[in-house]
């Protein structure tokens, strides 16, 4: 399990060019440095409207976490890891922490950006995995 679905559109296809090219991009203010979430249309500082498209480091620490279980009666059980992970550019994004025992999470804990298939999508969604970063 990935993010489940996502569709392209006018606004995600410049996000979605970066991570096909497997960069996790951020908005950056021209005005004061300061990075912001994808979807940002100012600056979550200096709230200006002068933002250019920047590669995240892709280092990034758990701030929170659940586990997801699926229902044992549709079939054999899982459990999947949804964190929200300060990236170390200081934007918060939340997705799967793949690789990694669910007992074996904590806050803090060192992840990296990588990027996987969604499901039932053609798209590249970053996911979490474990670091030493």
């Amino acid at each position: 399990m990935t993010v489940g679905l996502v569709k392209r559109d006018s606004t995600t296809s410049v996000f979605f060019d970066g991570t096909a090219r497997r960069e996790f991009l951020l908005k950056r203010c021209g005005e004061c440095g300061a990075y912001s979430q994808p979807q940002a249309e100012q600056c979550a500082s200096c709230d200006r409207q002068i933002l250019n498209w920047t590669p995240a480091h892709g280092g990034a620490k758990v701030i929170a976490w659940t586990v997801i279980h699926t229902n044992p009666r549709s079939g054999p059980s899982t459990e999947t890891v949804a964190v929200v992970g300060e990236l170390d550019e200081g934007p918060w994004w939340w997705s799967v922490l793949i690789g990694v025992e669910p007992s074996d999470v904590f806050t803090g804990m060192r992840m990296k950006i990588d990027f996987e298939i969604a499901d039932g999508s053609e798209e590249y969604v970053p996911i979490f995995r474990p670091s030493e970063l």
